[in-house]
């Protein structure tokens, strides 16, 4: 008997940051910490990954969504893109011997497959951002916000 396939579960905290509009209860279950100050980087990134790693995780933080825990998804996630970057890098420069260019094809498309993967994980990709249901530049609001005059 195999694993059920179907729409993999979100995170309860994503969930929420996108809305819930068949209001259904979103169960919330034990969280670890969210950490005081910006995630380190784990040592075995590159300087592509560890930019990719600056350039996401204040953002991540900001919503919520980065633990301690996630510190390793998160570095596949910039390892990916590190390899992405590499083999675009090797490709349009020429110098790749023309019988052995699909192999450079090939990581480029294996590691933006696996950065789309983990981005999906985190709520990077453009669909999940559309989803997001609040702007992290903005108050939350209350839903008697407007009930009494400022």
């Amino acid at each position: 008997m195999g694993i059920p396939r179907g729409t993999k579960p979100k995170p309860a905290k994503l969930r929420l940051l996108q809305g819930n509009p068949r209001q259904k209860p979103i169960p919330i279950p034990p969280q670890p910490a969210i950490p005081n100050g910006l995630l380190a980087p784990p040592d075995i990134l590159d300087e592509e990954a560890r930019a990719e790693w600056a350039r996401v995780v204040p953002e991540l933080q900001m919503l919520g969504l980065l633990t301690h825990l996630d510190v390793m998804p998160l570095a596949a996630y910039c390892a990916a893109y590190s390899n992405w970057v590499e083999a675009q890098a090797i490709l349009r420069s020429g110098d790749v011997d023309p019988a052995q260019r699909w192999r450079w094809h090939l990581a480029v498309r294996e590691a933006a497959a696996a950065m789309v993967r983990y981005a999906g994980e985190f709520g990077l990709a453009p669909v999940a951002r559309q989803r997001l249901a609040v702007n992290p530049h903005e108050r939350p609001r209350s839903k008697f916000d407007g009930l009494i005059g400022r």
